[in-house]
């Protein structure tokens, strides 16, 4: 009887600890609980992909398929400075040129850094700079599925959008990849108004309400203002990388360092938020998503941590912890981008119950 008791005892205290385990473990920052599971989103404006160096210009057979460009390997450096499993990349030439680029990069990525990477190219989305443009995916194959379906959505503007549906886990999406128009305000303007239907209306665009539109917005870019036209509601839509640090996302141009005082970016430095390698402090690429796919995201606003939740890979930059290399602007700009690429990390095990489905 007294061992008996004994027992009761011992499985008493062992509840109770486990009991008060539990509901610590339920106030612990978001960061430090574990076995959950993420998946990190990026996108990047890889500047002519295909279109610079003379390897790709030239027929398959007319060259060493080994003779890997160097700018190719500097991307694959800055690439795998992360473990990024899913990449928009703007800016790629569409057809030949820019498959054999994009081959080259992801074997370097495989070969070189360990990567599972596969990689899709949409159909031309309109003029680049001297070039038609594609806009391409690069996904761990392991992490990440998907139905090789990529799809014009026309913008009705400048250049057209394209979709691709993924998995990873629980978290079903869609992808949606812009680069909007630079010069042209006209365009820029109806490709804002595209994204707008998107965002308040995905059910038109996807199977599925998680939807995500990311790549190059050109906020407030060239002195343009088109950016004001996006209808941002917080119920409605996310974007990280700007609410932390514009609450309104398209009222501020460019970040302050008095807006990121106190949220744990190094020095207190804006030019770690800029998307690009210029000295401003600009943010041109976003990556919005909709209100359920906020639900995977899952951090309040408030409690966001940059190169947590959310980051930009400042390879230029001396102070960032992705620091490869810094010299003038157009020597970056041919050597990797001018552009940096920025990630955004979501959930994918959430139970699937939760989510909300469309009605009939």
């Amino acid at each position: 009887m007294a061992i008996l008791k004994q027992v009761l005892l011992v499985l008493t205290i062992v509840f109770s600890f486990s009991n008060c385990h539990l509901q610590k473990s339920e106030k612990l920052p978001l960061g430090l609980i574990k076995n959950r599971q993420y998946i990190s989103i990026a996108s990047y404006n890889i500047f002519s992909l295909g279109h610079i160096a003379s390897k790709y210009k030239k027929p398959r057979g007319s060259h060493s398929s080994d003779s890997i460009p160097q700018r190719i390997q500097n991307n694959a450096q800055l690439l795998a400075k992360r473990s990024l499993d899913l990449i928009a990349l703007q800016e790629v030439v569409a057809g030949k040129s820019g498959e054999w680029a994009l081959a080259d990069l992801t074997h370097q990525l495989n070969k070189n850094y360990g990567k599972r990477y596969k990689w899709l190219l949409s159909k031309e989305i309109g003029p680049g700079f001297g070039f038609r443009e594609s806009i391409a995916f690069l996904y761990d194959s392991i992490k990440v599925t998907t139905d090789e379906k990529i799809k014009i959505i026309p913008s009705n503007g400048g250049r057209n959008f394209v979709k691709c549906s993924f998995k990873s886990k629980n978290f079903d999406f869609t992808l949606i990849g812009v680069h909007l128009s630079w010069s042209n305000a006209e365009h820029r303007i109806t490709e804002v108004k595209k994204i707008n239907s998107i965002l308040y209306h995905p059910e038109k665009y996807a199977s599925d309400p998680d939807v995500i539109v990311l790549g190059d917005f050109n906020r407030f870019g060239n002195n343009q203002k088109a950016i004001k036209e996006i209808h941002f509601s917080s119920e409605k839509m996310f974007c990280p990388t700007i609410e932390f640090w514009d609450p309104k996302f398209n009222k501020v141009k460019q970040v302050s360092a008095l807006a990121i005082q106190g949220k744990e970016v190094p020095s207190n430095d804006p030019q770690l938020l800029s998307t690009t390698v210029s000295k401003n402090h600009k943010a041109y690429d976003l990556i919005l998503c909709t209100s359920d796919a906020k639900e995977e995201f899952e951090t309040p606003i408030k409690e966001i941590k940059y190169n947590r939740d959310f980051g930009i890979i400042a390879f230029d930059h001396p102070t960032s912890m992705d620091f490869i290399a810094a010299s003038q602007e157009d020597s970056i700009k041919h050597k990797w981008s001018d552009h940096r690429p920025i990630w955004v990390r979501f959930r994918t095990d959430k139970n699937t119950q939760d989510h909300q489905v469309y009605a009939p």
